[in-house]
């Protein structure tokens, strides 16, 4: 876990005023904690795919491939 990307996460998440990014902000946020896709997926309203998907594009294009 590099504790500067999940700084800048957390700062994100507050920052931003969309509940789509906001929550997508979220898994990156407990990803990066150690948390398993199944295990965000029972915190959050998605899927444990959608989880990885978002996983999946926030390690290809860093924030930008969080932007729906």
């Amino acid at each position: 876990m590099n504790k500067t990307e999940l700084n800048l996460i957390e700062t994100m998440m507050y920052k931003t005023q969309s509940k789509q990014l906001y929550t997508r902000y979220q898994v990156i946020y407990l990803h990066l904690q150690g948390y398993k896709n199944v295990e965000i997926a029972k915190m959050l309203p998605l899927t444990a795919q959608m989880i990885g998907k978002h996983i999946r594009n926030y390690k290809k294009d860093g924030l930008d491939g969080l932007a729906p």
